[in-house]
């Protein structure tokens, strides 16, 4: 029985050395199949993980959808246009058409800016007044805000795209009343030499009638005389 095992090994290991190229060959090839049919399985794993997670995102979707019709069919319809009107002309052109929406105005105690400084007398308080105008049109609400000079970022407010500072930035108070949204800075005290600034950025200035200096540079200077 030894005997045997012992010539079956010797027998093996001498055919193993002298095929040694060929075996490594097979064993080579056999190796890389498998790895390929490795890669295969879990490139199919993936498409197919990939297709149920869109598929549970569309019916999610779907549901969603459902749940507002059900609550308010007038508020779906208007998402639904505001998405196909994006689609169609774009941000800057739904901008375009609707910055007829809004009209903004500023005021230094109660009168329009006409220079890029305007002249006070000490201890006279003075206001700054923005005042942002809402003219309804036939567009949806959502369009509408497209031509807003906040965009349709309902997170941002019109008070970031002006500054009141005399030494340091004035607070605003905001009044919403109607279709009237105000901001009224008030700076008091003010002596001989004071000067209050007041800065704007380019996107409130451009909806704006404005003398040609402080359109361009969107600053006006207020001085205590």
């Amino acid at each position: 029985m030894f005997k045997k095992l012992k010539t079956f090994f010797e027998n093996f290991r001498s055919d193993y050395y002298e095929h040694k190229k060929q075996y490594t060959i097979i064993i080579s090839i056999t190796v890389a199949l498998f790895l390929a049919f490795v890669i295969t399985l879990g490139v199919q794993i993936y498409r197919c993980g990939s297709a149920a997670y869109r598929i549970n995102h569309t019916q999610t979707q779907l549901t969603d959808v459902k749940a507002k019709l059900a609550a308010d069919p007038v508020i779906v319809g208007d998402e639904f246009a505001v998405d196909a009107l994006q689609r169609i002309f774009g941000s800057d052109q739904l901008a375009l058409h609707t910055d007829k929406c809004w009209d903004y105005k500023i005021q230094i105690n109660g009168k329009e800016v006409t220079d890029d400084t305007v002249k006070v007398s000490k201890n006279e308080t003075v206001t700054v007044t923005l005042k942002e105008i809402y003219t309804e049109s036939k567009f949806p609400d959502d369009v509408e805000m497209f031509g807003r000079v906040t965009g349709n970022d309902t997170r941002t407010d019109v008070s970031n795209y002006i500054s009141v500072s005399h030494g340091a930035n004035i607070i605003p108070v905001k009044l919403q009343k109607d279709n009237v949204y105000t901001l009224t800075y008030s700076v008091k005290g003010l002596k001989s030499g004071d000067e209050v600034v007041v800065k704007m950025k380019p996107m409130l200035t451009q909806q704006m009638d404005l003398p040609d200096d402080v359109a361009m540079y969107g600053k006006i200077t207020i001085k205590v005389s």
